[in-house]
């Protein structure tokens, strides 16, 4: 008796908190017809509610669909539909992305960013400025049209319960990432926004997988970027020394590097297979660059765990039926990237990357005993090996590079292919010798 009074008692009170959401959305739209009209409400609602795959839109040139979304009073499918289409054509024509920025396109898009009434034509806005944003000149515009800040407002959508708010998120770390990789104006406007940092690390820790492969991204093209500038020096040097600055604050840099290496070591199974192989290689990459600022950064990422987390991708074996070879060779490079990285942070680095096995697991990288794979993703990986093999060894200097000798008498691996594996290859600089009949050795082979 006690708990079917109870059943009927939140019951009622179910029924009237929706008695009353429903009398204050009936109200609302009583002064909406009151305001435009029974008819024109009719017709504005029904507009807004077609989706942006209604529209066609194939006799427009790029011009025209430019036009349409600046035209505010049109409806937010057919707006959509013309962002999706823009990108699409951008994407891959710097002809295109001039056209659009000649016709106010880029200051149009960023105003649709700043005005998040429609989810999927928020979405359609990231998605075209995404495309947009592959050259300092339209991310210059986009950074003085207030894209940059309305892309990190999208960022705080809360927890990403909502499939449509994940999707927004997404584009928006896109688009980001884009404009951090154009070079130092981009990268500078992201860093030094109020509460960028913040979003992104909290970003890094996502339950949806993409989100957190973005984020990492994102925080890889930025530290990348700033590095480059401090480099080059010049005219941005002071920018870029501000927000290399913003980036390596101990209140910034410790929640980034955690996520990263958590990333690295979570999804591993029997200590042999490992899931998200992609979400992985670009944490470590990430990790890499940030471990470009100076020894104490190295010290950061190094006390946070990321040496045993890299050494056992660096360690992890090649399984056919299980890794796409691809992506499991670019974990393995960019794993040896962010060793290298770490190696360069002194003599207590490299002792403990030594201790921990480093120089062995990169010999055999780097001479294909450890995976005998093709392609230029292979070559890549023997590569960064190599690098990272310097590095460890404390040999990383060009002067020093020429005199490093190849490892158990292999030759270098050049080839993008199977043959540039010195494991593979028939001749490998080593004198094969041959027994002949009688029991001696065969002098044509000797």
């Amino acid at each position: 008796a006690t708990c079917s009074s109870r059943i009927e008692w939140i019951s009622k009170s179910v029924i009237v908190l929706a008695g009353f959401i429903v009398a204050q959305e009936g109200k609302k739209v009583g002064i909406e017809i009151h305001r435009q009209g029974f008819k024109k409400f009719v017709r504005t609602t029904a507009v807004q509610m077609v989706p942006s795959w209604f529209y066609t839109l194939n006799d427009y040139n790029v011009a025209e669909m430019v036009d349409l979304v600046k035209d505010d009073t049109l409806p937010p499918g057919k707006r959509a539909k013309a962002c999706k289409l823009i990108a699409e054509m951008a994407r891959h024509s710097q002809e295109m992305r001039n056209v659009v920025m000649e016709r106010g396109g880029v200051p149009a898009i960023c105003a649709m960013l700043s005005k998040v009434q429609d989810a999927d034509l928020a979405q359609s806005a990231a998605v075209a400025l995404a495309s947009l944003c592959l050259s300092e000149r339209i991310v210059a515009l986009a950074v003085s049209s207030g894209g940059v800040q309305s892309l990190i407002k999208l960022l705080g959508q809360g927890e990403l319960s909502n499939i449509t708010l994940s999707n927004i998120v997404k584009e928006s770390l896109t688009c980001l990432a884009n404009v951090a990789s154009s070079g130092q104006v981009g990268a500078a406007a992201i860093i030094s926004e109020n509460g960028a940092l913040t979003k992104i690390c909290v970003l890094l820790t996502s339950r949806d997988a993409v989100v957190r492969q973005k984020a990492a991204i994102l925080v890889s093209s930025l530290a990348a970027t700033t590095q480059e500038a401090l480099a080059a020096g010049g005219w941005v040097l002071g920018a870029a020394v501000r927000s290399r600055q913003l980036l390596d604050r101990h209140d910034s840099l410790t929640p980034t590097v955690g996520p990263l290496v958590n990333e690295m070591q979570s999804e591993w199974w029997l200590r042999i297979f490992c899931r998200n192989l992609a979400n992985k290689s670009c944490a470590a990459r990430a990790l890499g660059h940030l471990a470009e600022g100076s020894p104490d950064h190295v010290e950061t990422i190094v006390k946070a765990g990321a040496v045993q987390a890299l050494m056992r991708i660096l360690n992890l074996r090649y399984f056919w039926f299980y890794y796409n070879a691809d992506r499991f060779v670019r974990l393995k490079a960019d794993a040896a990237f962010a060793v290298a990285a770490i190696a360069q942070g002194g003599d207590l680095q490299r002792g403990r990357l030594q201790e921990a096995g480093a120089i062995v697991i990169l010999e055999q990288l780097w001479t294909g005993m450890r995976h005998n794979l093709d392609g230029q993703g292979a070559a890549a990986m023997r590569d960064e090996a190599l690098k990272a093999l310097q590095a460890v060894r404390g040999t990383s200097s060009p002067q020093q590079r020429k005199g490093t000798p190849p490892v158990s008498g292999t030759t270098t691996p050049t080839a993008s292919s199977r043959n540039s594996s010195p494991r593979s290859s028939p001749s490998r600089g080593r004198t094969t010798r041959r027994r002949t009949q009688t029991g001696g050795i065969d002098p044509a082979r000797s």
